[in-house]
């Protein structure tokens, strides 16, 4: 079970601080300044499209476009040239929904309900009027974070509660909003999120309202025709949000609703099947069992990227298991005993079908993409190949980030796949997209280049007196901290100790006196975490610490809230002191 380790005092004040200025410190470009419009890429294996690849490829670049992919070697002159001898170049990847480049809106005075059965629509969280627009940053780290994955293009939504507002069509590159927006509300997101306080603040009051508003825009559309032609009746008056949903009820626009569970599902299918508007179930976690509603509502489905953690299940039986040989005389199991085996049984079997969920839902024929809303940046290309060891095949896996998704956002015509005229946003790696070892070496977003560097693979030697990695004993002692920013290193240590009261230790700053007392500490099978919440600017910013363990080293990142994450790196100073 994974807890949290809570650090207070002055480090938190210097860490915050020095890693805000660090994330400021960032270039909007990563890599080589934009020199030219005109690049030549050769050398590499091209694959244009899931299934189909072209080796030894060039492909010329001019003016943000693919001029050609093929095996031709006639290049101009002026072209800047980007070696990639066994490297494999795919169509830019597409997140089919996210938040990502969305800066926090600035918080008012919370107005008081006078009624709360009847509060005003911003209220309630109703606007689907709403646009990502005067939200949207290129500066923010969520842009470069998916940018260095091989991201090119998000369908980007408003964060809220039942009806936040539009989603755009976003390039992750960029020097303002307007650059970045590739097509402006495409889309309404809504969610059975309630309000808090106010109707609706329940699940079924959100349906109740949603039914109430829908039907709302039907009559609002009728009459606006009506009005049209003439017909003699009064001009219609109708709030925004109702005028804003017209496009929904006559079918130009879907609603893409967050439905990450069963039970949420199952709500959403109702009212589309009461309703009748086009649904894009999205950031969708379980699906199984009702696959035959989604197919009979016709609608697309927008898999979460985001995994449980599954445990081995084998491992802990075997363990069981000499523990009872230990036992000369095993007493029979209780039967909270069987209750608690029973219950990580049906949790495994869970895990295991969210595992096989994408590649389920690819067999039955959905053309499925993926939504990065969930899940740590860090996370998606290991969960992803999770998914293929599970059924789904990575022909089906690169199609639910390039084909799929530019189908469902209707921009297949100029991205997606890699063809002649079409937008330059490409991803070049070292290795195949699903290889473990592969690195994002460039990414070309409208014709932009950003350059990353390979890190280089660890060769740790093993050490006399290292303890194994899964050893809990193995963390006591004092380690070595060093945060890697653009700003520089912060460096320092933390102490551990165990009691028969459990863990506890200190933090501490190289050059600096003072310590700060550490709880809630978690280990288990290599993975240290924890993380703290600290205030910056009258915001609560959370700041998470994922370690991986190897004997006297670790490795991990420290997650900053919306700035980003940094590269963390250290070793045991003293073990077991």
């Amino acid at each position: 079970m994974k807890k949290t380790i809570t650090i207070r005092g002055g480090l938190i004040l210097m860490m915050t601080l020095f890693l805000c200025e660090a994330a400021f410190l960032q270039p909007i470009k990563d890599g080589l300044p934009q020199i030219t419009d005109k690049y030549a890429i050769t050398g590499a294996t091209v694959i244009t499209a899931p299934g189909q690849k072209i080796e030894n490829a060039t492909i010329l670049i001019e003016d943000g476009l693919i001029k050609y992919v093929g095996n031709s070697t006639r290049i101009d002159g002026d072209a800047y040239m980007v070696k990639a001898d066994s490297m494999y170049i795919y169509a830019g990847f597409i997140d089919a929904l996210s938040h990502a480049g969305l800066t926090k809106p600035k918080k008012g005075d919370q107005e008081r309900a006078v009624d709360p059965g009847n509060p005003t629509n911003e209220r309630a969280g109703i606007q689907p009027e709403n646009s990502i627009e005067e939200l949207l940053s290129p500066k923010e780290s969520s842009v470069s974070d998916l940018r260095k994955l091989g991201f090119t293009i998000s369908h980007v939504v408003p964060e809220g509660r039942m009806l936040p507002g539009q989603g755009s069509i976003v390039l992750l590159s960029g020097k303002s909003a307007d650059e970045m927006i590739l097509k402006k509300d495409i889309s309404t997101f809504s969610q059975l999120r309630g309000a808090s306080g106010v109707y609706p603040g329940t699940v079924i009051g959100v349906m109740a309202k949603f039914r109430e508003l829908y039907r709302n825009a039907e009559n609002a559309a009728m009459h606006q025709k009506t009005f049209n032609l003439g017909g003699g009746v009064e001009r219609p008056a109708y709030d925004r949000s109702t005028l804003a949903l017209v496009p929904v009820i006559e079918k130009k626009q879907p609603i893409y609703f967050h439905a990450n569970d069963l039970k949420s599902l199952h709500r959403v299918l109702a009212l589309q099947k009461e309703l009748g508007f086009k649904l894009v179930a999205s950031d969708v976690k379980q699906s199984w069992g009702i696959e035959n509603k989604l197919n009979d509502a016709n609608a697309s489905v927008i898999v979460s990227l985001d995994l449980p953690e599954v445990k081995d299940a084998a491992k802990k039986k075997d363990e069981k298991k000499d523990d009872e040989k230990e036992d000369e005389d095993p007493d029979e199991p209780t039967f909270l005993e069987k209750e608690k085996e029973m219950l990580e049984q049906r949790k495994a079997e869970s895990a295991t079908r969210h595992l096989q969920h994408a590649g389920s839902l690819a067999k039955s024929g959905f053309p499925i993409s993926f939504s990065t809303m969930s899940v740590k940046s860090k996370d998606i290309f290991s969960n992803l190949r999770k998914m293929v060891e599970n059924g789904l095949t990575e022909d089906q896996a690169l199609a639910g980030l390039t084909t799929n998704p530019a189908s469902l956002l209707g921009i297949s015509d100029y991205t997606g796949s890699v063809s002649n005229g079409k937008m330059a946003n490409l991803v070049i790696m070292n290795k195949p997209f699903l290889d473990e070892k592969a690195q994002v070496r460039y990414v070309f977003v409208d014709g932009d280049m950003y350059e990353f560097e390979v890190k280089e693979e660890k060769k740790k030697e093993k050490k006399d007196g290292d303890e194994p990695v899964g050893d809990a004993a193995s963390i006591a002692g004092t380690w070595s901290f060093s945060v890697e920013t653009p700003g520089g290193n912060q460096t320092g240590y933390f102490k551990l100790e165990e009691s028969d009261d459990g863990w506890s230790g200190v933090i501490g700053s190289d050059g600096d006196d003072d310590e700060d007392e550490l709880s809630n500490i978690s280990f288990d099978e290599g993975k240290l975490t924890f993380n703290f919440v600290t205030d910056m600017d009258g915001n609560a910013i959370t700041i998470e610490v994922d370690l991986d363990v190897d004997g006297t080293d670790y490795e991990g990142e420290v997650s900053v809230g919306p700035m980003g994450a940094f590269p963390i790196t250290g070793s045991k100073r003293s073990p077991n002191k």
